[in-house]
């Protein structure tokens, strides 16, 4: 048994064998094939590699508009029987270097053959690709159906991967809210309800892919059926969970211009308490910078002291007053 090594290439296996080629030397194995295959994966990492497997593809002499399908970019998750080939379209969601990436991966199924194409290196599948190694595993005992299966149940995996780490940062970020106001918070509120309207936005559809995959499509056997419901339950959970956080967050916006309304009814409050404690002493100012010749207290040698005090008593008073009331 041959050691899995390489995303893009070719995993064939039976109960007992398994080989992982790339696309020129499955290419020379199937002229002399060494074993009987029960499966045949081709994985298919971005459109570069799809041109190297280009002779690899033609030799299944799929319809030209499956393949024409497969180069399309923003296609929405679906489901199509084109000749005698199920085409599936979904996206794959990962984080890389912090940034939620939503790469679009396309399969071509057909009993004894999966083709999975995919638009950046890399992909989630890497758990499956160990589980291939054991031969004691289901993977390994199980039609073609049962795999793509497994592919479809570890792309909405990787759904709940992503769910954990937007929980974390709305839990993060719920918690800021609430103590700290700031600018950036308003700003990553933004953020993560753009990747969740995203995340709903490619989600939805696999809804029905999964509905007909598990509720009569025929190439899919009914045991394999099953397992496809169990998706799909774990699918709804994960859109019950991606239309909670998008509520939290709303609310969040709510209470962050909530917040914002509170201080600066607060600042209006200081201001407006200031202002009012300058009024009278801007009227009593303007009282004596008036300019009339006969003024009494001009010339009183007490005169200035006891406006000062006076004036210093009414903002006293006054502020002694706003305490009493409560206003600040």
């Amino acid at each position: 048994m041959d050691k899995i090594t390489q995303h893009a290439g070719v995993i064939l296996y039976n109960k007992t064998q398994l080989l992982n080629l790339s696309y020129d030397e499955y290419l020379k194995w199937l002229k002399k094939p060494s074993f009987k295959t029960e499966v045949v994966w081709i994985n298919i990492d971005d459109k570069t590699t799809f041109q190297q497997a280009q002779p690899l593809i033609d030799t299944y002499e799929f319809h030209p508009i499956l393949l024409e399908y497969t180069q399309e970019e923003n296609r929405r998750a679906s489901l199509q029987l084109i000749d005698d080939e199920l085409f599936i379209v979904a996206k794959m969601m990962y984080y890389k270097q912090e940034e939620l990436i939503f790469e679009q991966i396309s399969m071509i199924y057909h009993p004894g053959l999966i083709v999975t194409i995919g638009e950046y290196e890399g992909d989630v599948f890497d758990s499956i690709r160990d589980r291939l190694q054991n031969p004691l595993d289901p993977i390994r005992t199980s039609q073609t159906d049962y795999l793509l299966y497994i592919l479809l149940d570890r792309l909405v995996d990787a759904y709940f991967d992503v769910i954990t780490e937007l929980e974390d940062d709305v839990e993060d970020l719920e918690e800021r809210v609430l103590h700290v106001h700031a600018q950036k918070n308003l700003h990553e509120i933004r953020v993560l309800k753009r990747d969740l309207l995203y995340m709903h936005k490619h989600i939805w559809p696999l809804r029905d892919v999964l509905s007909r995959l598990s509720h009569g499509e025929q190439k899919i056997t009914q045991e394999t059926q099953i397992y496809l419901r169990d998706v799909q339950d774990h699918l709804y959970q994960v859109l019950d969970s991606v239309d909670t956080m998008r509520e939290v967050l709303s609310s969040l916006v709510d209470i962050y211009l909530s917040n914002a309304s509170i201080k600066m009814n607060e600042i209006m409050k200081v201001l407006t308490i200031i202002s009012t404690i300058f009024i009278p002493l801007t009227f009593i100012v303007g009282l004596y910078g008036m300019n009339f010749k006969y003024m009494p207290e001009i010339n009183w040698i007490y005169g200035y002291p006891m406006v000062l005090i006076l004036m210093l008593s009414v903002a006293v008073g006054l502020i002694i007053y706003f305490k009493r009331k409560k206003w600040f």
